[in-house]
């Protein structure tokens, strides 16, 4: 099952259409093998610990966490956008 933030959804709207088109096959990537090189996956650390990185395309990230099965994806931006 996947779940879709507010904030997820928010800046996905905003993301260019390219790395929207992109965003569909990482995903069901994601769903059947988590752990697929191409993702670039990384558990993020601090306070964050629970949550989960992968490469959408180029500087383009997807933060999501697991919790009891369900993936909630939570955020999708440039590293920039997202650690700063």
């Amino acid at each position: 099952m996947i779940q879709y933030h507010q904030n997820f959804q928010a800046r996905y709207k905003k993301t260019p259409e390219t790395i929207q088109e992109k965003c569909i096959p990482i995903i069901e990537t994601l769903l059947l093998e988590p752990h697929h090189p191409i993702l670039s996956h990384t558990q993020l650390r601090g306070a964050f610990s629970a949550w989960h990185s992968i490469q959408v395309h180029g500087d383009y990230r997807l933060i999501f966490q697991y919790i009891t099965g369900t993936l909630i994806l939570h955020d999708i931006g440039t590293h920039t956008q997202l650690y700063q």
